[in-house]
């Protein structure tokens, strides 16, 4: 009996795979979910009017540039280096465009708005003084 010979998978072949998984009709189609992010970034998809993607900048964002997979069902990959990852919002006439931060920055910045949070909290209903009834909070462990 011949032996059988494995011949390894091109990268082609398991996209190919990747975009035909049946989705059921009815079924949530995953549209934006990004295969191939890197360690230690945090990735998000920023609406792309006026100038928010240079607000995002000046706090640290870089628009996304290496290769990724957006998506079950379409190719979210780049042309090539350097171009930017994009993809139309629900809607379909406006432009979502991949940006990523430092994960580091990302842990201080969600550490800020809890912060922020947890102020606005402690002063809520202080001025109350049980006149008009009480505030509770009650906080989910993380």
């Amino acid at each position: 009996m011949p032996k059988k010979i494995e011949v390894p998978k091109r990268d082609e072949d398991q996209r190919t795979e990747a975009l035909v998984k049946r989705v059921p009709i009815s079924g949530n189609r995953d549209i934006l979910t990004v295969y191939g992010k890197e360690d230690g970034y945090h990735y998000r998809w920023v609406l792309d009017v006026g100038n928010r993607t240079k607000k995002f900048q000046n706090a640290g964002y870089e628009f996304v540039t290496h290769e990724v997979t957006v998506g079950d069902a379409r190719a979210g990959t780049p042309e090539g280096l350097g171009t930017i990852v994009e993809a139309l919002s629900g809607n379909g006439n406006q432009k979502l465009v991949l940006m990523r931060i430092l994960e580091e920055y990302y842990d201080e910045d969600q550490a800020a708005k809890e912060l922020n949070t947890l102020t606005l909290e402690a002063g809520m209903g202080k001025e109350l003084g049980g006149i008009y009834g009480d505030i509770k909070l009650e906080r989910k462990p993380l």
